[in-house]
Order: C-alpha cells, then structure tokens, then sequence
C-alpha cells in the first residue's frame, strides 16, 4: 500500500473551507457550471483554492505515475474527498471517448 499520493488530496476551497459542507459544495458546483477554470474565493489561512481544471491536472499526474509505476497491475484509490475522484472519472471518461474538456 502506497501512502505518497499528496495528488489525491481533497479539492482547496479557499476562503469557503470555513463554511457549512452543504453551503461550500452549493457555491463550488454554481462556479464549477459556470467556467472550469473558476476558483473558490481565496482564504485568510493558506488554504487552496483550486479549480475543476487544478484537480483535472492533479488527477492526470496521479494517472501518468500510476501507470508507470504499476502498469499491469490493480490500483485501487482511496481518496479524502468525493471531487477528486468525480475528476478522475471525467478525466477517464475523456481519454475512453477522446473528447476534449473545456479550456
């Protein structure tokens, strides 16, 4: 078991980190339906304030190792946080139907 994957790292919401779930997850997926590259506010604390597109980039690194690292053999991601493994089935959902995301 591999414990390294900083990659798989829940989405960084920024200045919505200190909010409700249900309230953060409201305005993330209003920005999200409005540009894939749109950001959560900044927070006050240093807290990441990734877009679709930041974790889209993290997934796709986390593919490119895997498959180096463990071609040939079954991988199984856990990860902390629902977005990033919505990202990584869109991201293979892609690369499956050779479609193109939003730029």
């Amino acid at each position: 078991m591999q414990h390294r994957y900083s990659f798989l790292d829940a989405r960084g919401v920024g200045a919505l980190d200190g909010l409700r779930v249900a309230t953060a997850y409201e305005q993330t997926m209003g920005g999200d339906l409005l540009d894939f590259n749109w950001r959560p506010p900044k927070g006050f604390d240093d807290t990441p304030n990734e877009s679709a597109a930041d974790v889209l980039t993290r997934m796709r690194q986390v593919l490119s190792v895997t498959e180096t690292q463990y071609s040939g053999e079954d991988v199984v991601f856990i990860c902390p946080d629902s977005d990033t493994l919505s990202v990584l089935q869109v991201c293979n959902d892609v690369r499956l139907n050779s479609c193109t995301l939003p730029a």
